[in-house]
């Protein structure tokens, strides 16, 4: 159940020509994005979904950092 798998091509009906692949006897999933150490790679390799998780992050941090520092500013 952890294993999956990324279909890039430059078809433009990729659903027609997908091929299934099996590990011990299950099928295994096709997924659109997939997250290897810690980028988001997609089937269109393009980069937004890995910008919007950066992003993601960073406004997490800072607010980790606003709420930490928040008693010393006021």
């Amino acid at each position: 159940m952890k294993s999956a798998w990324l279909h890039v091509t430059k078809c433009k009906q990729s659903g027609k020509c997908v091929p299934q692949f099996f590990i011990d006897g299950q099928r295994s999933q096709c997924v659109s994005r997939y997250t290897h150490l810690g980028h988001v790679i997609s089937d269109k390799l393009d980069d937004k979904y890995d910008i919007i998780n950066k992003r993601n992050s960073l406004c997490g941090k800072i607010n980790n950092v606003l709420c930490y520092f928040c008693d010393v500013m006021l």
